[in-house]
């Protein structure tokens, strides 16, 4: 999905290159890193047969780590298509490089409501994360998200769950939607030094759409850019 903000926001800064999505040396007045990237490939082909493979049931969240993913691509790469090898090679370049920065990358695999047994439905409600992370939606329909201060505490989960990362948009506030293939580097509950957390929410896939395919980075402790 392409989408241009259409005023100018300071809360999101687009790095340049991977390293510059690491290395920033802080993020204020920004809560969000974008590295614009364009990835050609049939990322829904892909997300079909590894879903097969693993034999995730419909409602299912699945994470795997770079060693298993390459497994996996061996057992159906005789299954790929052209488009949908060139997304796995997309993935596992990713999986490579940022697992060499990170300790813990993953890519996550979703089936329709991926969160069924959570009866709060909380993945699909706006929140902040604890730590900081490194988000890729490969393909639709990607996370939602909402410019700093476009949020007010969400007043159902607060009296039903007692949460307070979890948030509603004000009136008029403006949804924008992630980009595909691109790369967001974005701040937690504990990593707000100069800027709020990032408020975002995952969306939830239609029985026929293809599982959702989502690389996920998370930092066990403040970065140091």
């Amino acid at each position: 999905m392409t989408e241009t903000l259409e005023k100018p926001y300071t809360g999101l800064y687009k790095a340049t290159s991977l390293s510059d999505l690491f290395n920033r040396d802080h993020f204020a007045p920004a809560n969000v890193i974008e590295l614009p990237r364009q990835l050609n490939g049939d990322f829904n082909g892909l997300a079909r047969k590894l879903s097969a493979v693993l034999s995730l049931p419909a409602d299912a969240s699945h994470e795997i780590e770079r060693t298993l993913f390459r497994k996996l691509l061996r057992r159906v790469e005789h299954e790929l298509s052209p488009d949908e090898m060139l997304a796995a090679t997309h993935i596992d370049n990713d999986l490579r490089n940022i697992g060499g920065k990170l300790a813990t990358v993953n890519l996550r695999i979703n089936t329709g409501d991926a969160y069924a047994n959570h009866d709060s439905g909380a993945a699909f409600r706006f929140h902040v994360d604890g730590s900081a992370r490194l988000l890729c939606n490969y393909n639709e329909p990607a996370a939602q998200w909402l410019e700093i201060g476009d949020e007010e505490p969400d007043a159902e989960m607060m009296e039903q769950y007692g949460y307070a990362e979890y948030f509603a948009p004000k009136p008029g506030a403006e949804i924008h939607t992630l980009h595909t293939g691109h790369i967001y580097h974005f701040l937690g509950l504990m990593n707000t030094m100069d800027a709020p957390p990032f408020v975002h929410r995952g969306m939830q896939s239609g029985p026929d759409d293809p599982p959702r395919l989502l690389l996920v980075a998370e930092y066990q402790q403040e970065p140091s850019f």
